[in-house]
C-alpha cells in the first residue's frame, strides 16, 4: 500500500510540475517572442513550448523499475540516502536533473568459492562448499560499496576458516547443520594454546549484523553448507 502511494504521489507531483511550470515557461517564451513575430504566432509558440515541456519533463520523466528491484534516486548525479523507489512505474525529473541506480532486492545466491582447503583443529585440510542466500535491505548502502557481494563472500570465507579450525577433521562431516546455523546467528569460538587448552573465546558475529555495512542488514535468509 505504501509503495502504491509513493507511485501515485510521484505522478501527482509530475502532473502539477508540468501544469504549473510548463505554463510559466510557455508564457515567458511566447511573450519574449511576441516582440519579434506577428501577434498570432505568439499563441502558436506558447502551445509548442507547452507541449515540448510536457513531453520532456512529463513523458520522459516516466520510469519503470522491474519487480523485485528498487531504485536509488540521483539528484544532479548525487545519490539520495533517505529515499528508495519501489518497483513499478513512477515519475521523476529526467536527466540531467535526476537519475536512478536500479538494484535487485530479491534473493541472490552467492556461492563461496573455496578452491583452497582450510585447516581443521588438527591441521588437516578441509574443503567446504557453501552458499549464502541474501537480499539487499538497504539499496543506498549496497550501491555505496564497490563490490558488496564480494565483501559478503569474503566475510563468510573468513568465518568458515575460523570456525573450521575449532573442530578435528573427523568431526567436520557431521557439522553441516550446526555450521550453517552458527554462521547465520553468530557463535563464540574458543581459542587454544599450544597444548590444546582453551585460553579465551572469540565472537563470530551474526551475518545479518556484520553484513549491514554493505546493505544486507536483516537480509541474510540462509547459509548453506553443501559439502564438506
Amino acid at each position: 500500500m505504501i509503495d502504491l502511494l509513493k507511485r501515485l504521489v510521484s505522478f501527482g507531483l509530475g502532473f502539477v510540475f508540468c501544469w504549473i511550470f510548463g505554463d510559466w515557461v510557455a508564457i515567458w517564451i511566447s511573450n519574449w517572442c511576441a516582440q519579434y513575430v506577428a501577434s498570432g504566432f505568439a499563441t502558436v509558440i506558447y502551445w509548442i513550448t507547452y507541449i515540448g515541456f510536457i513531453i520532456y519533463f512529463g513523458f520522459c520523466g516516466i520510469q519503470k523499475i522491474p519487480a523485485y528491484w528498487n531504485g536509488v534516486p540521483l539528484v544532479l548525479g548525487q545519490p539520495v540516502p533517505w529515499y528508495k523507489i519501489p518497483s513499478g512505474y513512477f515519475w521523476q525529473l529526467p536527466q540531467p536533473f535526476m537519475g536512478l541506480i536500479v538494484i535487485f532486492t530479491g534473493q541472490r545466491n552467492l556461492d563461496i568459492p573455496f578452491d583452497q582447503k582450510v585447516l581443521s583443529k588438527d591441521n588437516i585440510g578441509i574443503q567446504i562448499k557453501a552458499q549464502v542466500q541474501a537480499r539487499v535491505s538497504n539499496p543506498y548502502k549496497w550501491a555505496s560499496v564497490e563490490d558488496p557481494d564480494k565483501a559478503l563472500i569474503t566475510l563468510v570465507e573468513q568465518n568458515i576458516r575460523i570456525y573450521t579450525h575449532t573442530f578435528k577433521a573427523v568431526d567436520m562431516p557431521g557439522q553441516k547443520v550446526v555450521f550453517s546455523q552458527n554462521l547465520e546467528r553468530g557463535v563464540k569460538i574458543p581459542t587454544f594454546d599450544s597444548e590444546g587448552n582453551i585460553t579465551a573465546s572469540e565472537r563470530i558475529e551474526a551475518l545479518s549484523v556484520a553484513a549491514e555495512q554493505w546493505g544486507y542488514g536483516g537480509g541474510i535468509d540462509k547459509c548453506i553448507i553443501n559439502d564438506i
